[in-house]
């Protein structure tokens, strides 16, 4: 699939289910939609993603971490989904321009992060192991919120 970043115009692309195990994308400058869903992903790696995305699909790979700077280097980003991964523990620093995200079906257990993100206005972590909802109160723009089956969720003052 290397040979996809010859086709600079592409504004959207899909690459589902296509075993891929690592791609990088960046050249692809005019890109605002991509997804990568069922591929044999292990990292998210921000420096092989183009700055353009606006909507990143990364459901069922096996995704264990996301790198340090995919929060600076993806600002314009508006959906992230990263559902059914290998996520554990604490989520991490994700862009504040985020609208839309799922991380629903890992091992996450700490959200905090989301207080951040302002502008989140649908948030899905079902089926984790969250143990606390963090004070979301700042959130301002959150219209839906799903945490169901999660783990001993107790509310935070």
């Amino acid at each position: 699939p290397e040979s996809i970043t010859l086709f600079i115009e592409l504004t959207r692309l899909d690459l589902t289910n296509n075993n891929i195990k690592e791609i990088s994308l960046s050249t692809l400058t005019k890109l605002t939609e991509l997804d990568m869903s069922q591929n044999l992903l292990t990292k998210l790696q921000a420096d092989h993603l183009p700055t353009s995305l606006i909507k990143l699909h990364l459901y069922a790979n096996s995704i264990k971490s996301i790198s340090a700077n995919f929060a600076q280097r993806l600002t314009r980003l508006r959906t992230l989904n990263l559902d059914r991964n290998k996520l554990k523990g604490k989520l991490a620093t994700l862009p504040r321009s985020l609208t839309e995200l799922s991380a629903q079906g890992m091992s996450i257990e700490d959200i905090d992060g989301i207080t951040e993100l302002h502008n989140l206005i649908r948030g899905y972590f079902g089926d984790n192991s969250i143990e606390v909802v963090p004070n979301l109160l700042r959130n301002t723009n959150l219209r839906s919120l799903v945490i169901e089956s999660n783990y001993g969720i107790v509310g935070r003052e």
